[in-house]
C-alpha cells in the first residue's frame, strides 16, 4: 500500500482530482465542502498535503492518528526544516545534505 493511499483510506469524500491527486474532507476541522489536497509524488513514497482552510499539517495527521512518517519514504529516518523561500518549508533528508556537501 503506498504512502498516499494509506491516507486516503482514513479521509472522508476523497475525489481523484487529476494524476496522483485527491481532494477529500478534512479531519482537522468541521469540513462541510472537502478543502484537503493529497498529492503524491515519487511513485508514491512521498506525500503532500495541504488544507485550503488553514489546518496544519500535523493536525490533520494527528486527527487521522498518523505523524510525519507518513508522508515520507520509510527509508529515510530523519528531516529536518529547512526555508527555501520566505513562504515555501521544505523537509529534507540529513543524509542528502551530507552529499550536496561532498
Amino acid at each position: 500500500m503506498s504512502k498516499a493511499e494509506t491516507i486516503l483510506e482514513r479521509l472522508e469524500m476523497v475525489r481523484k482530482t487529476g494524476s496522483s491527486k485527491w481532494i477529500a474532507r478534512c479531519p482537522a476541522h468541521d469540513d462541510g465542502t472537502p478543502s484537503l489536497s493529497v498529492t503524491e509524488i515519487e511513485s508514491g513514497n512521498r506525500v503532500l498535503i495541504h488544507c485550503h482552510g488553514g489546518c496544519g499539517a500535523l493536525d490533520v495527521l494527528q486527527s487521522i492518528s498518523l505523524d510525519w512518517s507518513a508522508l515520507y519514504p520509510d527509508e529515510q529516518e530523519s528531516y529536518r526544516p529547512m526555508w527555501r523561500s520566505n513562504t515555501c518549508l521544505l523537509y529534507t533528508s540529513d543524509a542528502a545534505d551530507e552529499e550536496d556537501s561532498v
